[in-house]
């Protein structure tokens, strides 16, 4: 074959890729390398941002049912709150171990791994939920005064307390319910439960007020959220 021929074909390809409008320029990037990750990530946290805010809403609720029984009620309902919300944020934490184990075995593809975190998890929180409200139960009346010496604020402010503490196996749970949801980016059953939690508490909050239950009536119902 001689040289000539060889150039020859040569030629036609070359002139062929000159003729392309897009010769020589640097191949295009993967389609949507940004945009994917945005739109998974947002996926998973909007649901989570949204019960979050409906969280807060149902808090300022309970602020403005309470206030309806004037300021001292605010102030028994204020510490009460207070302790329980120490309380529920230790129990909380184990919700949010959980989360991250169960979000590596699912990365890792074992469902079931995954699944045992879960329950074990559920386990532990109600029953260090449980362990909690037994010793607000007892304790509520000394921790109460402790953190007001106010008489006219101490019945109402322990009464509030233990019914807050009833609760407490039913937050221990529900963190770890939402730590697991979370962990398989099912974050949309959190969103879920949250609004239904409020959806409870403020029709039978309304309830209970209308039927002369008092401003006790809000931590009747608060458990649930």
């Amino acid at each position: 074959m001689s040289p000539g021929a060889g150039a020859d074909r040569v030629r036609p390809s070359a002139a062929a890729d000159r003729a392309r409008p897009d010769a020589g320029a640097d191949p295009a990037p993967p389609a949507g390398p940004v945009a994917a990750p945005v739109r998974g990530l947002l996926r998973v946290a909007a649901p989570v941002v949204a019960g979050s805010l409906v969280t807060v809403v149902l808090s300022g609720n309970d602020t403005f049912l309470v206030g309806r029984f004037g300021a001292d009620a605010v102030a028994a309902a204020g510490i009460a709150v207070s302790v329980h919300m120490v309380c529920a944020v230790l129990v909380a934490g184990l919700g949010i171990a959980a989360q991250l184990h169960t979000a590596r075995h699912t990365g890792a593809g074992d469902a079931a791994a995954a699944a045992r975190v879960g329950a074990v998890t559920a386990a532990l929180t109600t029953a260090a939920g449980a362990v909690l409200a037994g010793a607000l139960l007892v304790l509520a009346g000394p921790l109460v005064a402790l953190l007001t010496d106010r008489a006219v604020l101490r019945a109402d402010a322990a009464a509030y307390l233990r019914v807050l503490a009833l609760g407490l196996p039913l937050v221990g749970l529900g963190a770890a319910l939402r730590g697991f949801a979370a962990g398989i980016a099912r974050t949309g059953v959190v969103l879920a439960a949250s609004a239904t939690a409020a959806a409870v508490d403020v029709t039978l909050a309304f309830g209970l007020i209308s039927a002369g239950a008092g401003p006790r009536a809000v931590a009747e119902i608060r458990p649930n959220a």
